[in-house]
């Protein structure tokens, strides 16, 4: 092998090393994401009947207190 293509082979592994690591950042970015949006749905799905329960208590309780200005 001569030396111009020695360094045409080095250069073509460095331009595939870099395309992978390219590509690895981006799957990676894509799994944090996925995960996050996962995560979220999950909380979200599971919480949810709480908070709705919380709110309606919490506008009963501001109605009460209201009534209770204005009959008092």
């Amino acid at each position: 092998m001569t030396s111009e293509t020695s360094s045409k082979v080095r250069a073509e592994a460095r331009k595939r090393k870099k395309y992978r690591e390219i590509i690895m950042h981006i799957v990676l970015l894509l799994v944090v994401f996925m995960y996050s949006f996962v995560g979220a749905k999950l909380f979200q799905s599971i919480e949810e009947k709480h908070e709705e329960k919380v709110t309606g208590n919490l506008i009963k309780s501001k109605h009460d207190f209201l009534d209770s200005i204005v009959e008092g």
